[in-house]
């Protein structure tokens, strides 16, 4: 790492009609270095690495790659110029098999202008068997799960001979296994004098594979460290210009109150095994597995999104028979998806429109006419009460950060006046900040007598908020934490120890 730079920002401004949301930025990243690049939702990161890719481009200052003014007028442009992203949503070819996305564009031919599919396929597995990555390389990618989609990504930039790679929250869904062969992805590409901009809230990450750290707030560059000589605190500060505490935030020791949900003996194949627990009314309730564990899969089924193989879910004592979403909302039982993007928001419509769109019946006289003002006005009082940054009741929701979309979609189900509300990794791709403002709505939530499940891989996130945590682990129920069990330390002792279950 060293020597003359790659790439440079000067100057650089970004503005969406009347908001300014990159102010003279200024950013310089040399060949083989791996940078982290922090900072809140809505600070500015994903405009950046936008104007980089030639995705957007910018209002004010200069781009320079090798020394030379460039600009960057479209993402052709910045692919020519050597610059691959990979984004949240990756942009691979589901139709296509793993050979054909990787060579997609520089496909390899014979001498008879033939495509070579022996030596692409040869390419292609000598590079997963060096990354000890096990890949049918002739599936089709849209039949991988997303853990794998990624590694496909990375490859493909690999092979295109990409110069600098941008990786937006790389890790958000993969396993402990699959995370150490993404470091190992990328300590190959700083081998191969290849850059690297990092975005992760996982500050962990940074330490690990991160040589550098550049943090953004309120479209402004605070400041470029070395991680070795910058503390985890420092850097908490310095993204969100304030002081957080990483303590226990619900306070409460203990919480007895009626069952309002049951689960018992749930089953689905391969992934949960006779799952049985109760949930208190106005209950703060954490399920925690890591990927695989099936976790995520029980908050689908407890929302009606699939269908358990056998098992019974009472709601206040009553038995439910879920085929659809729609009966779980009949219950009063509402749902936030884990994947916000793909399953959460609706992009094209308004922010407004997004967080009314499960409960405008409500809002509609007998005649069947819309209350517009009803409307307006229940939305906007969500709006003052959970801080929801938006230029308008109008504007799409696929503009806002990732924090701002996640509040939205919880005021969606408050609106729906739903009693159980299920969130599943309540705060994934959400900044520092960003988290305790969604912690805080939750535990007033809980004392309004909403209850809540939790379900999240995230330790520390379960910990701060919750009254009681379940943990599964390969689908079966490890253990149950109460009162001083709530413990950081020791549930991330139980989550690494081998065996099923807790003696």
């Amino acid at each position: 790492m060293g020597g003359e730079c790659f790439l440079r920002l000067e100057n650089i401004a970004k503005s969406f009609a009347e908001n300014n949301v990159l102010k003279n930025v200024n950013f310089s990243i040399v060949p083989g270095e791996v940078r982290a690049l922090l900072g809140e939702n809505g600070a500015g990161k994903s405009t950046m690495i936008k104007i980089i890719a030639g995705v957007h481009q910018p209002t004010g200052g200069k781009i320079y790659i090798d020394g030379k003014e460039t600009v960057l007028s479209d993402p052709k442009e910045g692919i020519k110029q050597g610059i691959a992203v990979i984004y949240q949503e990756l942009d691979l070819l589901p139709a296509l098999t793993v050979v054909e996305n990787i060579f997609l564009g520089i496909e390899v031919k014979n001498k008879w202008g033939m495509l070579d599919k022996n030596r692409m396929n040869e390419k292609v597995q000598k590079y997963f068997d060096g990354m000890n990555i096990s890949m049918d390389i002739t599936a089709k990618v849209g039949e991988l799960p997303i853990a794998s989609q990624q590694m496909v990504a990375i490859a493909k930039a690999v092979e295109h001979e990409a110069r600098m790679l941008i990786m937006d929250e790389p890790s958000s869904s993969l396993t402990n296994k699959e995370l150490e062969i993404l470091y190992k992805q990328i300590r190959l590409l700083k081998e191969k004098n290849v850059a690297v901009i990092y975005i992760s809230h996982r500050l962990e990450e940074v330490y690990e594979i991160c040589d550098t750290v550049t943090i953004l707030r309120d479209g402004v560059l605070i400041d470029t460290r070395k991680v070795s000589e910058i503390t985890r605190h420092e850097m908490v500060s310095l993204m969100i210009g304030r002081e957080i505490s990483e303590d226990r935030i619900n306070m409460r020791k203990e919480f007895d109150a009626p069952v309002i949900l049951s689960a018992e003996d749930i089953c689905l194949h391969k992934l949960l095994k006779n799952v049985s627990f109760q949930v208190k009314k106005g209950e703060i309730f954490g399920i925690l597995g890591l990927v695989g564990s099936g976790a995520i899969e029980l908050g689908k089924i407890l929302y009606g999104v699939i269908p358990a193989d056998s098992g019974l879910i009472k709601v206040s004592e009553k038995p439910l028979h879920m085929k659809m979403p729609a009966d779980a909302l009949e219950s009063a039982i509402s749902y936030v998806p884990d994947e916000r993007r793909a399953q959460g928001i609706f992009p094209l419509l308004s922010v407004e429109q997004n967080s009314v769109i499960t409960s405008i019946r409500n809002y509609t006289n007998r005649f069947g006419f819309l209350d517009h003002k009803g409307v307006s006005v229940a939305f906007m009082e969500y709006v003052d009460r959970f801080g929801i940054k938006i230029a308008s009741a109008d504007q799409q929701i696929r503009f806002l950060s990732g924090g701002n979309q996640q509040k939205a979609l919880i005021a969606r189900t408050l609106l729906s006046n739903t009693d159980i509300i299920i969130l599943s990794c309540p705060t994934k791709g959400i900044d520092v900040g960003s988290k305790f403002d969604i912690y805080s709505i939750l535990l007033d939530c809980a004392k309004q007598g909403k209850t809540i499940i939790a379900v999240s891989q995230e330790i520390t996130e379960l910990v701060r908020i919750c009254d009681r945590i379940m943990m599964l682990k390969d689908g079966e129920v490890y253990h149950e934490y109460t009162g001083d069990e709530i413990s950081e330390t020791l549930i991330y002792h139980d989550l690494l120890a081998e065996g099923r279950k807790k003696t």
